[in-house]
């Protein structure tokens, strides 16, 4: 694996991530010193690692939202949105910041930060802030319910099954902001819920029928600074397709999540087929007794074990630490 250093002030290798990214190798380890970098950002190389030095003073930026024109003469859409865009086989993310600033969904649309589509994708301290549709764990559903909805890199490239992993992260949003296909598990997470004016719903899985979803499992969801002491509606999670799954493991919810946890999107039938779950064995839990739909908890815990199997595929490779 290629080592490269980059640096905004021009002392290392490159000044740019991007020019990293043209090297000719498809196994790069990139290393990033403190400073802002400029988005967007776009790598199918087949193995990428990415290790800035920390989250507050590494960081990828962009301003980019759905409403914006793009360069076709269409809106832009939520999936040419991007800050940083990553596909290929194996994806690490870690000691860095990756921001969408384009602003709430009601001005400027769907905004992602980090769009994740590799095979295997491994965040570790990793920041991702943004507004509606902060992170989208690839791959794309298989069909688009608005034409042109799915415009953008790989609107028409086979659906490749990815499993994610976020570990000690920060993620915050508004509406749907960690959504999409892949099998995910945040361990140890920190979610941070903004103000806005319309309902907010942190998860919108589109689970494959045969899929895990995404599993939070220790994490905490909090208040971002901005958050209205008045009545907001904020939802654990709510189906972007049929089969969406998602369950919260030994999370705290504090007080920010509103009674009625679950949101259908306006398709009571979509409870025949989720499977949306709050599961605790840890008395220090804040997870009041909500009420499960469609798992048991072996189910529950047998996608746990799956997902942190997963985890040992894609940890950091010992030379690279």
């Amino acid at each position: 694996m290629k080592k490269i250093i980059v640096s905004p002030d021009g002392t290392g290798d490159f000044s740019t991530i991007q020019e990293a990214l043209g090297c000719p190798e498809e196994e790069l380890f990139i290393v990033l010193r403190p400073g802002i970098y400029y988005g967007q950002i776009f790598s199918n190389k087949k193995s990428i690692y990415i290790k800035g030095e920390d989250s507050e003073n590494t960081i990828i930026t962009g301003k980019i939202g759905a409403k914006d024109p793009f360069r076709d003469g269409k809106l832009t859409g939520t999936f040419r949105s991007y800050t940083a865009y990553f596909s290929g086989t194996n994806v690490i993310l870690e000691n860095l910041t990756i921001e969408n600033t384009a602003g709430q969904g009601t001005v400027a649309g769907q905004a992602i930060a980090l769009y994740a589509s590799a095979s295997y994708v491994f965040c570790k301290n990793v920041k991702l802030l943004g507004f509606q549709d902060t992170l989208f764990t690839g791959p794309l559903p298989e069909k688009e319910r608005i034409p042109g909805g799915f415009c953008g890199p790989e609107q028409n490239l086979p659906r490749k099954k990815s499993t994610q992993i976020y570990e000690n992260c920060y993620i915050c949003g508004t509406v749907d902001f960690i959504f999409g296909s892949a099998d995910a598990l945040f361990k140890n997470c920190v979610i941070g819920v903004h103000k806005t004016t319309t309902e907010c719903y942190i998860a919108a899985p589109s689970t494959p029928k045969d899929g895990i979803g995404y599993i939070f499992d220790s994490c905490k969801i909090i208040k971002c600074e901005d958050f209205d002491s008045g009545p907001q509606h904020v939802y654990l999670a709510r189906p972007w397709r049929n089969f969406a799954k998602c369950t919260w493991l030994n999370c705290n919810f504090s007080d920010v999540i509103c009674k009625k946890i679950w949101d259908y999107w306006g398709d009571e039938e979509n409870k025949k087929t989720v499977e949306f779950n709050v599961f605790t064995t840890n008395s220090d839990a804040k997870t009041p007794g909500y009420e499960n739909a469609g798992n048991s908890v072996c189910l529950i815990q047998n996608r746990v074990l799956n997902a942190l199997s997963a985890m040992n595929t894609i940890r950091v490779p010992e030379s690279q630490k």
